[in-house]
């Protein structure tokens, strides 16, 4: 794991540029952090999880251990059949209202750095896929993200 790791920039504060990884770092890393014990570590960074190629991630989490392993987890799967297909930016504002949901403020926030542009939060134009799922009674602003958040069908 170490070796694909060492293939993806890093900023000068520390942070790894997933968006610039590899594409087989993407895929694999995944496979690799399982049995090494080590995926609870890559999946800390919530720019992997935007960034990761869904289907390997998926099948290598059964390997988490910690209990902010399995939280990511369960945020991640609530909605794995739209990071399938969304792009990066669009699987990042997902997350982010996926942690909003299980009121993970910490994740949710990780989620929303960087989000810009149209919404495509549950309920919203953007994604009619989502259409059957609504976000809990609380403000637009609570939900900690610079986007507006759609609480009801368009």
């Amino acid at each position: 794991m170490d070796a694909l790791l060492d293939r993806i920039p890093v900023t000068e504060d520390g942070r790894r540029v997933w968006e610039s990884a590899p594409p087989y770092a993407l895929r694999h890393i995944a496979t690799h952090a399982a049995p090494a014990g080590r995926l609870d570590e890559l999946i800390a960074d919530g720019d992997y999880l935007v960034h990761a190629e869904p289907d390997t991630l998926l099948a290598a989490f059964d390997s988490v251990t910690t209990e902010a392993g399995r939280l990511a987890r369960l945020v991640y799967r609530r909605s794995i059949e739209h990071h399938r297909v969304l792009s990066a930016e669009r699987r990042r504002q997902v997350l982010a209202v996926d942690a909003a949901l299980f009121r993970r403020d910490s994740r949710r926030q990780e989620h929303a750095v960087g989000c810009v542009g149209e919404c495509c939060f549950p309920g919203g134009r953007a994604t009619p896929g989502f259409r059957d799922r609504r976000l809990p009674d609380q403000p637009a602003a609570s939900l900690g993200c610079r986007l507006p958040a759609v609480t009801g069908g368009c």
